[in-house]
Order: C-alpha cells, then sequence, then structure tokens
C-alpha cells in the first residue's frame, strides 16, 4: 500500500522594522521633492527665457520700424481693394513664443478695420498720411505699441514674481525699463501681468495684460 507522505512547510515572515520603512519612505519623498523643485526652476527659467526674448526682439523691431513684423500690413485684394495681411505677423509671433489661441484672438481685433477697408481701394488708402484718416476706419493700431500700451519704445522687461496654477499654466509679473548709461530705469505708471500655458513641451505666451498701479 503506497504510503503519501505530506509535507507542511512553514514560512516564518520577518516584521520589516518599521524605522526602515519610515525610512524609505522619507527617502522617497525627499527625491520626489528634489525632483519637483528642479523642474519648477527648470519651467521659471524657460518662462523668464521666452518674456525677455520676445520682449528684446520687439524693442529691436520698433526700433527698426520694422512694425510690419509684429502687426498686418495693407495690402490689395484680387479686385484691387484694401484688406490686411497677416502672414508676417502670424509667422513671427508664433516663432518669438505666442500661443496659437492668443495670435488667433488677436486677429479679431483687426475686423473693424478690415470691415472698413474692403470698400477702399487700395489705391486710395496709400494716400493716407494722417493718424485721423486711420483712426476714422478704426485701422490707427501704428499709434500705440500693443505690447507696452506705450508710444514711447522701450529697452526690455524684468520678470519678477512667476506664480504656476498646476502643471500648464503660469503668470509673471514683469517690468518694463529702458537703459541709460547702463542702467535700468523702470517704467513706474504700469507693469505687465504676463500668462502663459505649456504647449508643444514649452511655454507659450497666452496673455498679456498691461497693469496701471
Amino acid at each position: 500500500m503506497d504510503k503519501t507522505l505530506t509535507l507542511n512547510y512553514r514560512f516564518r515572515i520577518k516584521r520589516i522594522d518599521p524605522h526602515i520603512i519610515g525610512i524609505l519612505f522619507s527617502g522617497l519623498s525627499f527625491v520626489a521633492l528634489i525632483s519637483c523643485t528642479e523642474k519648477l526652476k527648470s519651467d521659471e527659467t524657460r518662462i523668464e527665457e521666452v518674456i525677455t526674448d520676445f520682449y528684446e526682439w520687439y524693442s529691436l523691431e520698433i526700433k527698426a520700424r520694422n512694425t510690419s513684423s509684429f502687426q498686418p500690413i495693407f495690402v490689395a485684394d484680387s479686385n484691387g481693394l484694401s484688406t490686411l495681411d497677416f502672414a508676417q505677423m502670424d509667422a513671427n509671433l508664433a516663432a518669438v513664443g505666442f500661443h496659437k489661441n492668443y495670435i488667433s484672438n488677436l486677429k479679431r481685433d483687426f475686423e473693424p478695420c478690415l470691415a472698413n477697408i474692403n470698400s477702399i481701394p487700395f489705391d486710395s488708402l496709400k494716400l493716407f498720411e494722417d493718424l485721423d484718416d486711420f483712426e476714422g476706419i478704426n485701422c490707427a493700431f501704428s499709434n500705440v505699441y500693443q505690447w507696452t500700451g506705450d508710444m514711447e519704445p522701450h529697452d526690455g522687461v524684468e520678470v519678477g514674481e512667476v506664480t504656476k496654477n498646476g502643471d500648464s499654466i503660469a503668470v509673471a509679473e514683469c517690468r518694463i525699463f529702458n537703459v541709460d548709461e547702463n542702467m535700468r530705469l523702470y517704467w513706474e505708471h504700469k507693469y505687465l501681468v504676463i500668462k502663459l500655458k505649456e504647449a508643444d513641451e514649452d511655454w507659450k505666451i497666452s496673455n498679456i495684460e498691461i497693469v496701471f498701479p
């Protein structure tokens, strides 16, 4: 008669010292904190670069009188009537760090101008010289610089406090300045609040608010 041998295995489970568990969790938390801190610093650095690079480019274009780099230009359509060409503005603003939604919304600001010039022959529009002529058709967008809200040129901006709202939205407060004998002269009558969104693995400007204290 076969005998069945039954083996009972007893496993002794060693309890892990709670102090060791605490040390492990503390270590993981510290690594996570370092990682988040490094990302925050990296984001803030990139945000500052996007803003300062744009305003440096903007300053140079203003001083060179290249207004067509950042605003539409008057052209003739196929019927010889006046219209606006946004191609260069669109490409440049995308290249210097603006969010595509901001550019799309910005173009709507020119709709009153477009509606007024669509019936004006381009040869007639070219004869306009006075600011009053352009104000009368809602096309005086060269009178004030869009992103400083001023008629005077600037030299740059300085980024101050950057606040993140989640992982993909940031807000930065910035001061506008001019340079005189290597000294920054900050504009006291206004400052900027710039909102950015993370898109395509980079930070893009999604709104610029000019604030009067």
